[in-house]
Order: C-alpha cells, then structure tokens, then sequence
C-alpha cells in the first residue's frame, strides 16, 4: 500500500469512527465514565492518566489553535444573540443585587443581635409580587433607584424574620425609616393633598 493510499484509507477510517459515535454517543460515554470510574480506584494510574490527558489536550490544542478559535467563534455567534447576552447581563445582575441585599440584611442583624432566617427563595418570591406596601414594581437593575427593594422588619424589635420581613421600594423604606406605616400614610396624605394631579 502506498503513502497516499495508507493516509486516505486512515481518512475513512477517522470519518467512519466519527459517524459511528455520533451515532453511538449515549454508548460512547457511558464506556468513557465507566473505565474513568475503575481508574479512580488506583489514585497512581488516575495520576498518571490525567498527566497524560492534560498533555494531549495541550499538544493538540497548540496545533489546533487557529481552527478551535474559529469553531469557538461560530458556536458563540450561534448560541448567544444581543437580545440572550442582555437577558443574561440582566439575570446576572439581579442575582448579585439580591445577594447584596441578603448579605447586608444579614450583617445589620448580626450588629444588632436580632435574629436573621431571610432565603434567597424567599426574596425572589417577594420580588415578584413587587412592593408589599405601594405595590409598585421593584428595580431588577439593583441601582440605588427610588423601587430598588429593601428588605423591611414590619417590627424592627423582631428581627429579620420571614415571617416578619417584608421586601419594599426604597423611597418607601427611607420614609418609613423606625417609625410606623400610618406615619408614612399621614405624609402621603399631605403630600398628594398639596400637590394635586
């Protein structure tokens, strides 16, 4: 067999082995998981197995660089759209403001000795109803806007209980402050009285 016959009879056979696990994809991993699981067993043959992965990747990433940029460039293009990255963008800022938010809840209990129990499913359910007291929707931005959300001890004495927190709009809370609701509803009442529509 010639060189030329030999390298198209591996091109086949490369193009055949790559149908067949597409194909048998399902099958294909779970062989893979299976001998990495018995590997594990023995930690110097899994050692050694990683060493020898971790090279390979390597070698193969350095002559392959060009053609992975691209096809990571392509696949990109194709799962993220302007209007998904924005989504994304958007979801991931809320996350980081409702952590803050509990996080600084949490710190204002431990200052003063109160009792804290405020979950994360907890907050995203509040969230969704909007503001407890106005009912305005809240600021998803996590900006210090006048509907960002405060979490509101109804009885500040209580704690930061569930059962006795509440998620309000900022310019509610900063009111609000430690006096009571009516007195809110009493400035409110002034307030719309002074400056009718």
């Amino acid at each position: 067999m010639s060189e030329q016959e030999l390298i198209e009879e591996r091109a086949k056979r490369a193009a055949y082995m790559r149908s067949w696990t597409a194909k048998n994809r399902e099958r294909v991993r779970a062989s893979a998981k299976s001998r990495l699981e018995k590997l594990k067993l023995d930690p110097d043959k899994y050692k050694e197995y990683r060493i020898g992965t971790d090279a390979s990747n390597t070698k193969y990433h350095q002559a392959n660089y060009e053609r992975i940029q691209a096809r990571t460039k392509v696949l990109k293009k194709a799962r993220y759209s302007p209007e998904k990255a924005a989504a994304e963008r958007q979801r991931m800022k809320f996350h980081y403001s409702t952590q803050v938010s509990i996080k600084s809840a949490k710190k204002r209990a431990i200052e003063k000795n109160l009792p804290f129990d405020v979950t994360h499913e907890w907050y995203d359910a509040e969230f969704a109803k909007g503001c407890a007291v106005t009912g305005l929707p809240l600021d998803k931005n996590g900006s210090k806007s006048p509907s960002t959300a405060h979490v509101d001890r109804i009885i500040p004495a209580n704690g930061y209980l569930m059962s006795n927190c509440r998620l309000v709009c900022a310019c509610y809370n900063l009111s609000k402050k430690h006096w009571a609701d009516s007195d809110v509803l009493r400035m409110a009442r002034a307030l719309v009285a002074r400056n009718p529509e």
